[in-house]
């Protein structure tokens, strides 16, 4: 066999894979994951875009009453969370500073202050689920029920089947953030790295 037939019937072999692989990617486009597009009825992607003001406006058919009382509380929510997220970028920062003074004691003291600022998101993110259910009128709670259901699912992060060689995940992937645009930085890496 020579060298240019061998070439021939590689370049073919890679165009066949080629088409494969678009005719795959193109036909796969509806299959739904939790937490992907079309998931929690049209919220993938949507919540991904607008955060999940609408779908929740849209899944608990709130009034234009409901709906201004709801923004107050996303305000509220919003505000708190970037509050708490800037406390931890500030003891992430004073953590990994503190690497350089090898002091234990300050190590976990930090650790510890970041265990409970998280309690606190999780917390406060609580709590605004459970405002908003304090603004749903009675015939409103079972759409509720379905949409706190859905949110456990929603909200987990999914594990990245790839990952890049620092083995963090791409910027936007990580702990969600309802509701909230300021994410805390992740932290500098160690020294020596």
């Amino acid at each position: 066999m020579t060298k240019t037939k061998l070439l021939s019937i590689a370049v073919i072999g890679l165009l066949l894979l080629n088409i494969a692989m678009v005719a795959f990617l193109y036909f796969s486009k509806g299959t739904k994951r939790p937490g992907s597009k079309g998931d929690m009825q049209k919220g993938g992607l949507e919540m991904q875009k607008e955060g999940p003001r609408n779908l929740i406006i849209e899944r608990l058919h709130f009034t234009d009453a409901q709906t201004v009382q709801y923004d107050s509380l996303i305000s509220v929510h919003k505000k708190s969370i970037a509050n708490l997220d800037d406390s931890i970028r500030l003891a992430k920062n004073e953590l990994y500073h503190s690497l350089a003074e090898n002091n234990s004691g300050d190590r976990d003291n930090l650790i510890a202050k970041l265990g409970l600022l998280q309690r606190k998101i999780e917390l406060t993110h609580y709590n605004h689920f459970a405002d908003i259910r304090k603004i749903c009128k009675p015939a409103q709670y079972d759409d509720y029920t379905s949409l706190t259901n859905d949110l456990a699912e929603f909200f987990t992060v999914q594990p990245s089947t790839t990952r890049p060689e620092n083995g963090r995940p791409p910027k936007g992937e990580g702990r969600p953030q309802i509701e909230s645009q300021g994410g805390a930085p992740p932290p500098p890496p160690p020294p020596g790295k």
